[in-house]
Formats: structure tokens, sequence, C-alpha cells
């Protein structure tokens, strides 16, 4: 499977996947593919704050509007830190100009 003894030879295209296959089966948890982590591993990214230019780069993207449009998911946390009381913004004393 792995190229110990050939130098020259390049791994084996299914390696990646049997290996997560069995991590995936010894650690008890559902079964997982190589492009779901790869999917966490942008959503996660944007999450986080890191600029969608370089997420884009870093999944080999060739412009961030397909970086925005599969991997930018909006977690509750950040829906919840976006609510407008509206109540409370037509209630408040307009600053003078």
């Amino acid at each position: 499977m792995f190229p110990e003894n050939n130098p020259q030879k390049s791994l084996y295209y299914r390696a990646p996947a049997h290996a997560l296959r069995r991590i995936v089966k010894a650690l008890g948890i559902p079964p997982l593919r190589v492009h779901d982590l790869r999917h966490s591993y942008g959503s996660h990214l944007l999450a986080n704050g890191v600029p969608v230019e370089i997420v884009a780069e870093r999944l080999g993207h060739a412009n961030a509007t397909i970086t925005l449009s599969v991997y930018r998911h909006v977690p509750e946390h950040e829906r919840k830190g976006w609510v407008v009381d509206l109540e409370a913004l037509l209630t408040q004393p307009r600053a003078k100009a």
C-alpha cells in the first residue's frame, strides 16, 4: 500500500480512505469520508475568522465565491449574536447631527 521500497511509486489513491475507515471504526464513531474532513476543515476555518481568500487558496478554489457558497455555514452562536431588538432600536433617542 505504501511506497517504502520504491520512492518512484506513488501512494495507492484509495489508501487515505482505507486508513480513515480503519481509524473511524477503531474510534467507534459514525462513518466518515475524506471529503467530509475537507468540508469540516473549510467550514471551521471560516467560522473562526480566517479570511475567505486564504481558505479558498488552501482548498484550491479558483475564487472565494466558490468557497463561500459551499463552506460558509452560519453557526448558531453567530446567528444569536446578530439579533436586533426592534423595540429597543425604535425607542432609543436619536443622536443629533
